[in-house]
């Protein structure tokens, strides 16, 4: 069956999940037909490590930016300049994709599906006018999801590989907070909720018009009581609709300006009017403020845990047994830090008898930090598995802290990091190049 054929059969308006099945069974498709096709040889431009570059390769890439900028004057280099840096990013590129298939780095199809549905979005677009966009282009489905893979997948490399070459000293982050700079990025963060009702920057005055008047119906009934999380998921074009519009936390200078402003000096419960940006108009509500001038209390439990691992000569059931053994022997008044001193697979903790002190929020696996939450002070958790192991733990105090400090300091961290992103990033693409074995063909 042919892609064309599916994508003809393509009721008018789907919903997210739906689209998350059209674009797998696109991409089936796609690799399909690529095994099934008989290829003409094809010339080699270059050998990279273990892969080669393709003159196809070469000239769909100088193409697709040549299209880009064809209606740019003087925006492109001369076409043998233009090859030379073309090629050298199809070099680089596959560098960077062998070393993401020896790592195992695999683009999940339900990430693949959420940045297309986002791009859509950013847009202004449903996914079938993305579609046709992309048709008017010469590029089919098929070709723009295997662009997002690839670019997915070398993000992913590239964070991984870039990321761990940048420390931040404290020194560094206090310099930034006392900076001009640091001072912006001290505002409040807001926790918020959004709706976006979709509207091409170039609409036309009827459309703009009906559009307008859907946010004004939207705007009355949040203002009669109506539920935010159920509008967003009724009415919302935006890429979260389904999750209610939950943006998370964000700062309001994070948006463009006109959202920006109609974010400032928000307090908890806030609904904004209407506002025209990019995509179309929007419409926040902020669910809590942190930050700023606000002191951020975080619930810290100290806990202490008993872990035991599966391992070569301990099947995952024998663990199991183990940790139910030790938790008996508790229950019956044996000390828990002697029995974790001699029993416990964590060594950072066993030798402070399974003292991992304060926990706040986000610090464990989900699974533990359930498990914690739902133990009483003083009291003895069931097993739980996490990708660990089984532990048992038990939570001695609680206590509310303000972290507002430490909040900070990371969210300092983050910035520094980000800045410092592009130009590491840069200088390791110079040295795996350098290190790389590459042939050039004539």
């Amino acid at each position: 069956m042919k892609l064309s054929a599916i994508l003809s059969a393509i009721p008018t308006a789907l919903s997210n999940a739906a689209w998350s099945a059209v674009l797998a069974i696109a991409l089936l498709v796609a690799s399909t037909a690529s095994l099934a096709q008989v290829q003409r040889l094809d010339k080699i431009v270059a050998i990279v490590e273990q892969d080669v570059v393709l003159q196809s390769e070469l000239t769909a890439r100088t193409r697709s930016i040549a299209a880009r900028f064809a209606n740019s004057r003087g925006s492109l280099p001369p076409p043998d300049l233009l090859r030379e840096q073309v090629l050298e990013q199809l070099i680089i590129e596959s560098i960077q994709l062998q070393m993401a298939a020896r790592a195992g780095v695999r683009v999940k199809e339900a990430q693949l599906n959420e940045f297309f549905l986002r791009l859509a979005a950013e847009r202004g677009l449903s996914p079938e006018q993305l579609i046709a966009q992309f048709n008017a282009q010469g590029q089919s489905l098929a070709m723009v999801l295997g662009d997002l893979r690839r670019d997915l997948t070398l993000q992913q490399v590239q964070q991984d590989r870039v990321g761990s070459r940048i420390y931040i000293s404290d020194a560094e982050i206090d310099t930034f907070l006392n900076s001009a700079e640091g001072q912006f990025w001290r505002q409040p963060s807001l926790n918020l909720r959004h709706i976006q009702i979709n509207l091409a920057n170039d609409a036309d005055p009827a459309t703009v018009a009906a559009t307008t008047k859907r946010a004004g119906l939207v705007a009355e009934k949040l203002a009669a009581g109506a539920d935010f999380a159920a509008l967003a998921v009724q009415y919302s074009d935006g890429p979260t609709a389904l999750d209610g519009g939950g943006l998370g936390w964000r700062r309001a200078v994070e948006f463009p300006e006109s959202l920006a402003a109609a974010l400032k000096n928000a307090r908890p419960g806030t609904v904004t009017a209407p506002v025209r940006g990019a995509g179309g108009l929007h419409i926040f509500k902020v669910e809590a403020v942190r930050g700023g001038d606000q002191a951020e209390l975080v619930g810290q439990s100290k806990t202490r845990h008993i872990l035991i691992k599966p391992s070569e000569i301990r099947s995952n059931a024998e663990a199991r047994e183990m940790i139910d053994a030790l938790r008996t022997r508790i229950v019956a008044g044996e000390s828990f830090a002697e029995l974790a001193s001699e029993y416990s697979d964590d060594l950072g903790s066993k030798l402070k008898g399974g003292e991992l002190g304060w926990v706040f929020p986000g610090q464990m696996v989900p699974a533990f930090e359930a498990a914690m939450n739902a133990t009483a002070v003083g009291s003895l958790s069931a097993p739980v598995e996490t990708p660990f192991g089984w532990h048992i733990l038990r939570v001695d105090e609680r206590r509310e802290q303000d972290m507002s400090a430490d909040i900070l300091r990371n969210q300092a961290r983050s910035v520094l990091r980000s800045q410092r992103y592009p130009e590491e990033l840069d200088l390791w693409m110079r040295e795996i190049r350098d290190d790389a074995f590459v042939s050039l063909r004539d």
